[in-house]
């Protein structure tokens, strides 16, 4: 087993080219490839603030992403809807003191304090009223007049680890859609679906060196056909979807999260800048 998490370890370890781009989100500044293309202005210039929700059910390991997209092990800094900062003690893995938990309060770590983080507890057991709440703060956050004030993008975590892993509340999100805010899906814990790929493997009578070399193909497989399938059909797909896994790990990093939401977001800014433009030309003087 030991030697099965090692091999999970070696295929996330970021290239050098990955660890180059985090660099560039860290910086402050959002570029896919590290260079401002000519005629556009700095995307920290039009926009101060990325501002992330993050969507999960507790311990699909939400705290643990934002603080490797930061590059921290510390606590959040957070800050009600009134500006006042809130006690961190009062956190537990982003799920926000159950009952008093409030998706505008604001996250951020001072290792990166451009990214701006707003937690979802997600949606368990059929209820609506998560949903209502997400769908009324996405609603509010797409027309801020400020750009810094609004939100830029969706992280959706769903944890791997288990066998029943999208149920139909969760897909029910993706039947209205989000409008103009881009959504990635994150397959967290990954790593928990190779093992349960080894032990069904083991149960079907292969060797336990057979079973270590073919989990995690054969977990990639059963992703491929039914849960793939499934985010794909809906009626508002995901912008994008990642497998992310050993991110408990010192040495993971969420260098392809970060590549993957560079490019959305960088894109998304520099229409929006495009747009402003061009109905600037049109504007009375």
């Amino acid at each position: 087993m030991e030697q099965l998490f090692k091999s999970i370890e070696k295929r996330l370890k970021p290239t050098k080219e990955e660890i180059k781009t985090i660099g560039v989100v860290r910086s402050g500044y959002i570029a896919d490839n590290g260079k401002r293309p000519k005629n556009t202005p700095d995307t920290l210039e039009i926009c101060p603030r990325i501002r992330v929700l993050i969507i999960g059910k507790a311990n699909t390991g939400k705290l643990t992403i934002l603080q490797k997209m930061c590059g921290t092990t510390d606590t959040p800094t957070v800050i009600d809807r009134n500006g006042r900062e809130i006690d961190p003690s009062i956190l537990e893995d982003l799920t926000f003191m159950r009952g008093m938990h409030d998706i505008e309060n604001e996250l951020f770590f001072p290792s990166n304090p451009r990214l701006r983080f707003h937690d979802s507890r997600g949606f368990e057991g059929g209820s609506t009223e998560e949903i209502d709440k997400v769908r009324s703060f996405i609603a509010d956050r797409a027309n801020r007049i400020e750009l810094k004030d609004r939100l830029h993008i969706i992280w959706y975590c769903v944890p791997m680890d288990q066998k029943r892993v999208l149920r139909k509340a969760e897909l029910t999100f993706f039947e209205n859609g989000t409008g103009d805010v881009p959504v990635i899906v994150l397959f967290t814990k990954w790593d928990g679906q190779i093992v349960h790929a080894f032990s069904d493997l083991k149960q079907q009578g292969r060797s336990l060196q057979e079973a270590h070399r073919e989990a995690p193909q054969y977990a990639m497989g059963i992703f491929k056909k039914y849960y793939l399938p499934m985010i794909n059909s809906v009626a508002h797909p995901p912008a994008a979807y990642l497998l992310l896994g050993s991110m408990d790990k010192e040495e993971a990093t969420c260098s392809e999260l970060a590549i993957k939401t560079i490019t959305i977001v960088n894109n998304a800014i520099l229409r929006y800048f495009r747009m402003v433009s061009f109905k600037g030309l049109f504007s009375d003087p």
